[in-house]
């Protein structure tokens, strides 16, 4: 039993670009910042990490 398809193309030649958002002098979207600035919650402050282990230093 042989089946064939048929394929349709009904691409054009020309490619639509989407038009890139305007950008601030920063390369950032317009209004990007305002619309962003606080969005994240205020987080509890970070407890101390502890201090570095001192080592002797290398010999050359």
């Amino acid at each position: 039993m042989k089946t064939t398809a048929k394929v349709i193309n009904n691409s054009s030649n020309t490619k639509l670009k989407p038009n890139p958002p305007e950008t601030d002098s920063n390369g950032w979207p317009i209004g990007f910042i305002e619309e962003t600035f606080g969005s994240l919650p205020d987080l509890p402050e970070r407890e101390p990490q502890g201090d570095y282990e001192q080592r002797e230093p290398l010999e050359t």
